[in-house]
């Protein structure tokens, strides 16, 4: 009995230290929330309880989101107080707001203390502010299909009306800008044949301020109609219509000088033999001479008064409307001419 008795004494003095033990830590926790939930600061320069005597009440936000490129106390604040005031107190710039899309951290205290400072502040203000002010810079970027509707149009163009495709369309550099009217122009414009990669320097403007370049670029499959030759053609042989005929092909790989109409390549001379089948190109080509080295020509020398005739001896060969070398019969002279038919030439001073 006396070692039961004990024991209960013991357990009760053990649960009176428990339950004192929880009551202790709920006080700890209940004064930590007070702490927290309380984050704002007062500086009034007075007592807080007589509002009568306070002008102006600022109460300072703690996260806010701005467009501007500075921060004035208007963007991260309610203002009571008469409208001169109010309006002039809304102006008191902060400082530089974060690029685009970035945030900024600003000590409370020291917003309080830069409203304090303005000399043209008279009577008791009222500031509330919180430790710290989190603003963040509002943003826009340029959208991908807007780019890409830009690179088409400029394609467009340029080939005016000839088929193509764009393949792999890329843009770099697409970033966060200022909210604000947006203009888009292209830089480099490509002075070569728009076919294969293209690529295009596009400069962003914000309310017609320069910022941030993109690059857009694109492989541009081009086809256009180019002349083929539908027999094999032997060198030298004079190309007729009925040995040509058009087809369209992709020319984004092909090489420069592609002959495009029938008319062009007809009545000219193959430098060398062209299988069947191929597409023509401007160096497989030559006017076929009219005048063959040797050939006795008839040399024409006009001025505005007089025109002279002679015989000469070519010394090159000549289609129509080349220049040749020509030996005057009489004189023995090397001169110039250009080719006029198979039996003239015109001599040039």
């Amino acid at each position: 009995m006396i070692r039961f008795k004990r024991f209960n004494d013991y357990s009760e003095a053990a649960l009176s230290g428990h339950i004192t033990s929880i009551v202790f830590s709920l006080l700890i926790i209940s004064s930590i929330i007070l702490i927290k939930s309380d984050s704002f600061g007062a500086d009034t320069g007075a007592d807080a309880k007589d509002k009568s005597r306070f002008t102006a009440s600022i109460y300072i936000k703690q996260k806010v989101e701005i467009a501007g490129e500075k921060i004035y106390l208007k963007n991260i604040s309610d203002i009571d107080g008469k409208t001169d005031l109010k309006e002039k107190a809304g102006e008191i710039n902060l400082g530089a707001a974060p690029r685009p899309g970035r945030k900024k951290k600003i000590p409370g205290k020291w917003i309080a203390s830069k409203i304090r400072s303005q000399k043209w502040i008279t009577g008791e203000i009222r500031i509330l502010f919180p430790e710290y002010v989190c603003v963040t810079r509002a943003f826009q970027t340029v959208s991908i299909k807007k780019l890409e509707k830009i690179f088409n149009n400029y394609i467009v163009s340029k080939i005016k009306g000839k088929k193509f495709k764009i393949n792999s369309f890329k843009a770099r550099g697409i970033r966060k800008i200022p909210l604000g009217k947006v203009d888009l122009k292209i830089k480099n414009q490509s002075r070569r044949k728009i076919k294969g990669r293209i690529n295009l320097l596009v400069a962003v403007y914000v309310n017609g301020k320069k910022g941030s370049k993109i690059t857009l670029s694109g492989w541009i499959d081009r086809y256009e109609n180019v002349v083929h030759t539908n027999r094999l053609i032997p060198r030298n042989a004079v190309l007729t219509k009925k040995d040509l005929y058009i087809k369209s092909i992709n020319i984004s790989k092909a090489p420069d000088g592609l002959v495009t109409s029938i008319e062009d390549a007809a009545g000219k001379a193959a430098k060398f033999t062209i299988r069947k089948g191929a597409c023509l190109k401007e160096n497989m080509l030559e006017v076929p001479p009219l005048i063959h080295k040797g050939d006795m020509v008839k040399l024409v020398a006009k001025t505005d008064f007089l025109t002279v005739l002679t015989c000469g001896i070519a010394k090159s060969h000549g289609g129509m409307g080349e220049q040749i070398v020509v030996e005057n019969i009489r004189s023995k002279k090397i001169i110039l001419g250009r080719v006029v038919d198979a039996s003239t030439v015109k001599v040039l001073f």
